[in-house]
C-alpha cells in the first residue's frame, strides 16, 4: 500500500497533444471514442492500417523546444515525479510494442505486457523522474487507446485546480463490516474489452450497513453574496 499522492488527466485535456505519421493522407487516424465507460466519457485511439499515431502528454504545459505541443496556462500546471498511462491495448495484428521518448533523452522499445490483448490496463509507466516538469511521447502507437493518466506528485507540485485520484486500496480507506478485496477482471459491456480496475484491486460488499470511511482535507468553496 501506498499513500502517495497521485493526479488524474483526462485524455481530452490540452496536456495530451495527437499526431501521426506514415499513409497517403493527411487526415489524423486518431478517433475520440465518447462511450460513459471512459474516464469523463472520452478516449483517443488510433485507427488505420497505413498510419501511426504519437501522443505526447506534458507534465507541465511547458513544451521543449524539440517538439510541438499545446501550452497550458501556468493555471493548469501538472509537475511531478512519475506519468502512468491507462486505456486499451491494442488488438491483433496490431503490433503489442511502442517507442517512448522522455524529455530528450534516447528513445527506447516497451512491451504492452498483455498476453491477451486487447485490455484496459495500464500499459505503461515512467521511471522515477526528477520533481518538475517533463514531456512524454509515446509513438508507433496502432490501435492502442488513451483513457487518462496519472501523475505522481512531488514536493514542488502545485495542486489548485487538480483532480487527484484515491485507489480503493489506500490506507487512507477504512472499511466496516463484510468487504471482500478483489483482484478479478471486469467486463464493461458495449463491445469494450475486458481489463482492470484502477489500482488493479477492488472491494466490495452486499451487506446492509456495510460502511466504509474517507478523511481527506481541503476548503469548502465560499459562497459570496
Amino acid at each position: 500500500m501506498s499513500t502517495d499522492l497521485l493526479v488524474i488527466v483526462d485524455d481530452n485535456t490540452g496536456a495530451f497533444s495527437y499526431s501521426w505519421s506514415g499513409g497517403s493522407t493527411t487526415s489524423s487516424p486518431w478517433i475520440l471514442s465518447t462511450l460513459t465507460q471512459w474516464y469523463r466519457s472520452t478516449s483517443w485511439y488510433t485507427a488505420s492500417a497505413t498510419q501511426t499515431g504519437t501522443l505526447t502528454f506534458t507534465f507541465n504545459g511547458r513544451p521543449h523546444a524539440s517538439f510541438t505541443l499545446l501550452c497550458i496556462s501556468d493555471q493548469k500546471k501538472t509537475l511531478g515525479t512519475s506519468a502512468a498511462f491507462i486505456g486499451n491495448t491494442p488488438a491483433p495484428p496490431s503490433p503489442q510494442t511502442a517507442t517512448v521518448q522522455i524529455d530528450n533523452g534516447t528513445s527506447f522499445g516497451i512491451d504492452y505486457d498483455d498476453s491477451n490483448p486487447p485490455t484496459y490496463k495500464q500499459w505503461f509507466v515512467t521511471p522515477t523522474l526528477p520533481d518538475g516538469g517533463h514531456t512524454i511521447t509515446i509513438s508507433n502507437l496502432h490501435g492502442t487507446a488513451i483513457d487518462y493518466a496519472v501523475v505522481k506528485v512531488g514536493s514542488q507540485t502545485p495542486l489548485t485546480g487538480q483532480t487527484v485520484i484515491v485507489d480503493d486500496d489506500s490506507p487512507l480507506i477504512q472499511y466496516s463490516g463484510q468487504w471482500s478485496r478483489n483482484t478479478k477482471m471486469f467486463i464493461p459491456g458495449s463491445g469494450l474489452p475486458t481489463g482492470y480496475p484502477y489500482g488493479n484491486v477492488t472491494h466490495r460488499s452486499s451487506n446492509p450497513g456495510d460502511t466504509f470511511t474517507f478523511r481527506f482535507s481541503g476548503k469548502l468553496p465560499v459562497k459570496l453574496q
